[in-house]
């Protein structure tokens, strides 16, 4: 019965546009939010979000182990504007942003009516446990279960089993990574497919994702782009102005390797959703 209603689910998924030979969900924040929710209630279900933009898309044109996370992600949801621009292009007119920090907070705040669990695994030293604070004094009825920090570095065998370990115990339907893509993304991808099988839980499902900066965004500790850059797909540039040793030279590479790409896609006559 789980395997049926798992499989239903996982159709019920909106067509892929194609970004750069890559596949990003044409959905909108209510759908993404509707089918997480879906998912977390569903026993045995084993999935993981990537909140992308076009810093990961380009990351992955080299990276095979990349293109396989995003492959094999339950949903890839379109971070950036730029990769709505993209799939709007191909005919995907119900495709919007799903801004990794809003998909968040409308989970979270669903939780109100239907209870979920969350871990809040990522971000610098005190970080996750600060924005748990936060988060239940805005919002009582939330249940969060841990709040980790996580080395700044790859997990030893023996972290990852103590983090299983943590995991079973504390048996969250949301489980938030905030660190940098692409490690995000292929620490997830990893991590479920390495633990398969203690990750599985007869009452709900178990999902995890990647939504970097957020955890610092919800706190304060950086600053959003005003809407109007965000509305133009001008974020990037605000976020490179807010923090030019860290994204100078990332922005520099990926804003025309971009846009050539998407021109490319469209010259060679490449430019459809996938099937």
């Amino acid at each position: 019965m789980n395997q049926s209603t798992i499989a239903s689910l996982l159709l019920s998924r909106p067509k892929q546009a194609k970004v750069i030979g890559l596949g990003v969900h044409a959905l909108e924040l209510e759908q993404a939010h509707q089918l997480i929710k879906q998912a977390c209630i569903t026993p045995q279900f084993q999935g993981f979000v990537c909140a992308t933009s076009a810093h990961g898309i380009i990351e992955a044109q080299n990276n095979e182990a990349l293109q396989s996370v995003y492959k094999d992600a339950f949903l890839v949801t379109p971070d950036g504007l730029p990769l709505v621009w993209v799939g709007k292009s191909q005919g995907l007119n119900k495709m919007s942003r799903v801004y990794g920090p809003d998909l968040m907070l409308a989970i979270l705040q669903s939780s109100e009516e239907k209870p979920l669990r969350h871990f809040l695994w990522g971000a610098n030293d005190g970080v996750a446990q600060k924005l748990q604070e936060k988060l239940q004094r805005d919002y009582p009825y939330l249940e969060i279960v841990a709040a980790v920090t996580p080395p700044f570095r790859a997990l030893t065998e023996q972290e990852e089993l103590d983090l299983v370990e943590q995991i079973r115990a504390t048996k969250p339907h949301c489980f938030w990574v905030g660190i940098s893509t692409p490690k995000q993304d292929l620490f997830m991808h990893q991590f479920l497919q390495k633990y398969q099988k203690e990750l599985s839980f007869d009452e709900h499902g178990f999902v995890m994702f990647g939504v970097g900066a957020a955890f610092d965004f919800h706190l304060g500790h950086l600053k959003q782009a005003p809407t109007w850059m965000q509305k133009t797909g001008l974020e990037w540039l605000f976020r490179m102005l807010m923090e030019p040793k860290r994204l100078f030279n990332r922005y520099v590479v990926i804003v025309p390797r971009f846009i050539f790409g998407s021109l490319k896609q469209i010259i060679l006559g490449q430019n459809q959703p996938l099937d």
